[in-house]
Formats: C-alpha cells, structure tokens, sequence
C-alpha cells in the first residue's frame, strides 16, 4: 500500500513541477502584459527626461515607460520650463495635489483622473480647451497666456484663485464659486461679467476685455480692482466698504462718464483711499449715477 501511494506521488511530481514552472513563468517580469500593468507608458521624452531628473523615474533612463509603484503616491510635481509637449502618463500620477507645468509646449491635457488636485498650473502652452469638471477639490486654476475659448469652473466650488488672463475667452460663468477671492480674467474678449455671487472676491483683474458694464457693489472684501480699457458705459463699486480698496484702476473707458462710489464727498475732497484710485478725467464720482 505504501508502495503504491509513494507511485502516484511520484507521478503527480512529474506532472505538477513542469504546470507549476509555467504558470510562474506566464507571471513573470518578463510578460508583457504584467509589465503593462505594473508600469506607465510616457510617450514624451521631455516629460521622461523631467521624471528622471527630479529622481521619480526609478530606472533613470528614458525608455518610455515608469513604474506606476514610483508615481502613485507623488503629491507634488514640478514640471515647468522642460519642452514638454505631451503629458500623457500623468493620469497614473492618482495621488498628485499640484501640478506645474507652465511654460511648455503642451496642445492637450488630461487631468480627469486625478481626482485630488487641488492646484493647477498650465500657464504659457498651447491649450484650446481643459476640462476641469471632475477635478472638484481644485483651490487653485492658472491658465494663463493660451489658446482656450471656454472654461467651465461650474463643478469647481470650493475655487478660491481663478487666473485665465490672455486667452480667447468669450464669457466666463463663475456664479458657482463663492469661495473665490482671486478673479484673473484680463486680455480675453469678454463682453459681460457677473461676480455678484462672489462676495469673498478681494482682487479682480479684468482689464482689456469688451465689458461695457461692471458690478461690483455685492464684494465687500474687495480690495483691488483693475477694469481698465474696456468699453464701460456703467461702472457701481459702491459697496459700502469702499476704504479698503487701495488698488483702483478705470482708466480707458471713454464712455464712462460717471462712477458709483460710497463717499462722493470724500472722493471730491482727495481723501483716502480715492487719492490713489485712477480713471479717465471724463468720469466723475457719485453716490447716485442714475441721476446724471
């Protein structure tokens, strides 16, 4: 009986062994389809290159690809100035919080999948379009000096700094980020704009647009106000907090011929802050603009 059994050990080693060493073999490093799994495809050198020299690239070589072990835990990376032209891979980076990678060649950028950034930097590539809508605990959006024609920050509410200044911008809804206190829009071709939701907003840059009226009598907490060359026809900054804003500037509105403030007398007489506050000699202050 001994015997017997110690045969049918004897042959199920033979057939065992051999099924084992290649189901092991199927796992290895060497299948590619393990290696997909395990590694990152990075189809720009550039971006590579950046990987490697920051010292995220394990391998330190340029081969097109990284381990994804090196990458998903990455918080913060700093990508600018390195000819970049393609970003793909950056999806893998699941943990990253901030991206910089302004100053670049990049035509496209897809940040859908990292759900955790919370600032964003992609200023002076060549961007016509972003989508930002899955990216919900964005703080921070710079996009300046592109090519984008639209921008929708309607799913970014928590939102505090908004920079798209130099684009090609024909309107920009931002009635869904209240948490906004920092509003960059200048040198686009907007010819409306609501902030009267934004009512933490402290600096508002909208100069050189094709605005003809501006609102800004619901900001209390603003402090910094730059609407120059635009096409006013109506400007209202009185918000009842008119002392703290020290930055003022609605020069080159040649239709605007009056300016709603909280203190004409005040502005009249030279006192603070309106000494410091520039606009067209045309334009006159007055508590009440629907009279003149």
């Amino acid at each position: 009986m001994h015997n017997f059994t110690f045969q049918i050990l004897t042959m199920l080693k033979k057939f065992l062994i051999p099924i084992l060493l290649l189901l092991s073999g199927s796992c290895s490093k060497d299948d590619p389809n393990v290696d997909e799994k395990e590694s990152t495809p990075i189809s720009s050198p550039s971006f590579e290159k950046a990987l490697v020299d920051i010292g995220i690239d394990s391998d330190g070589i340029v081969n097109g690809k990284i381990s994804t072990s090196n990458i998903a835990n990455i918080v913060y990376l700093p990508l600018s100035d390195q000819n970049i032209t393609d970003l793909s891979g950056i999806e893998n980076f699941s943990g990253l919080k901030k991206l910089e990678c302004f100053n670049n060649q990049i035509t496209s950028l897809d940040v859908s999948k990292n759900k955790d950034l919370k600032e964003l930097n992609f200023s002076n590539n060549q961007l016509t379009s972003i989508n930002v809508s899955q990216n919900t605990a964005l703080t921070s959006l710079v996009c300046f000096d592109n090519q984008l024609t639209s921008l929708d920050v309607s799913q970014n509410i928590i939102l505090a700094t908004l920079g798209c200044t130099n684009n090609e911008l024909t309107s920009l809804d931002v009635s869904s980020n209240t948490s906004l206190t920092q509003l960059y829009c200048s040198e686009n071709q907007l010819s409306s704009l609501d902030v009267s939701k934004n009512t933490e907003l402290e600096e508002l840059f909208c100069f050189d647009n094709q605005l003809t009226s501006l609102d800004v009598s619901q900001n209390i907490a603003l402090t910094e106000l730059y609407c120059n060359d635009n096409q006013l026809a109506s400007l209202d900054v009185k918000n009842g907090n008119n002392s703290i804003l020290i930055e003022f500037n609605a020069m080159g509105n040649n239709e605007l011929q009056c300016i709603a403030i909280d203190n004409e007398i005040f502005a009249n007489s030279g006192n603070a802050p309106y000494n410091v506050w520039i606009k067209d000699n045309s334009a006159v202050y007055s508590e009440d603009c629907s009279s003149r």
